[in-house]
């Protein structure tokens, strides 16, 4: 229903990290490579040298926590150990320069994707079904796929109960073939429901005739010509609105 208010504040971090993960994953692999470079580098410049273990290892965690510090613009407080070597703090100094351009780039990929999607709601996709009462119309396509998800269901006879019962909040969605779904929310259901997510069952429509039919031919070459001529787009967007 359009007038859904309950926001699932669980559903949208497991959003976040569901879909903004492959946003914010390149920049902090970046960075990490980044930190470990600059860190190897001031190690094999600082060991043995004050602070700075000799020993691979322990050195290296410690110009990394350096490393690190710097570029998070840390207090000196944070830093425990020391880099004495001009030519140690040029490659701090590097390091911190190079994570200001990665972390703005991180900034843009969160603000990116805090933009493009909006606070998920209870439902918007096969997984939000999970834990609803879902109506759809027994013994079909859609109820079997519901089975599969462990969904609970509310079986009708025919869709225009399960709108109803929408209505009503009997049922927590409505899930069906969806160019019937798309014509009732764009007609009858307008304004007061609307399609979420995408397609998660992709079957395909046809017309049954009589075995050795003389009229295959002919519908198939209809189908064919109505699809190369833009036709078939144009019908679309007539009834079910754009194209899916």
């Amino acid at each position: 229903s359009k007038d859904r208010k309950n926001i699932d504040f669980g559903n949208t971090i497991r959003g976040i990290f569901a879909e903004g993960s492959r946003q914010l994953v390149k920049p902090l692999l970046f960075l990490l490579l980044i930190l470990c470079i600059i860190g190897s580098i001031l190690f094999f410049t600082e060991r043995g040298d004050g602070s700075i273990s000799q020993s691979y290892f322990p050195g290296f965690l410690q110009a990394a926590w350096i490393s690190l510090s710097s570029m998070l613009g840390l207090d000196g407080g944070f830093f425990v150990y020391t880099v004495n070597s001009w030519f140690g703090r040029l490659v701090v100094a590097t390091g911190q320069i190079i994570s200001l351009t990665i972390f703005g780039l991180f900034i843009g990929e969160i603000s990116a994707f805090i933009t493009t999607k909006k606070i998920r709601r209870n439902i918007e996709g096969p997984k939000d079904l999970i834990g609803k009462i879902v109506g759809t119309v027994a013994d079909t396509t859609s109820e079997a796929v519901l089975k599969k998800l462990g969904v609970t269901i509310e079986p009708v006879i025919k869709i225009e109960e399960a709108y109803e019962k929408l209505k009503k909040d009997e049922v927590d969605a409505v899930v069906f073939d969806a160019p019937v779904l798309v014509y009732y929310a764009l007609n009858e259901g307008k304004n007061l429901v609307y399609v979420v997510g995408g397609l998660f069952d992709k079957q395909e429509y046809g017309f049954i005739l009589q075995k050795d039919s003389p009229l295959r031919k002919n519908v198939n070459l209809a189908l064919l010509t109505i699809r190369e001529s833009g036709g078939y787009d144009t019908l679309y967007k007539k009834w079910f609105g754009e194209i899916g």
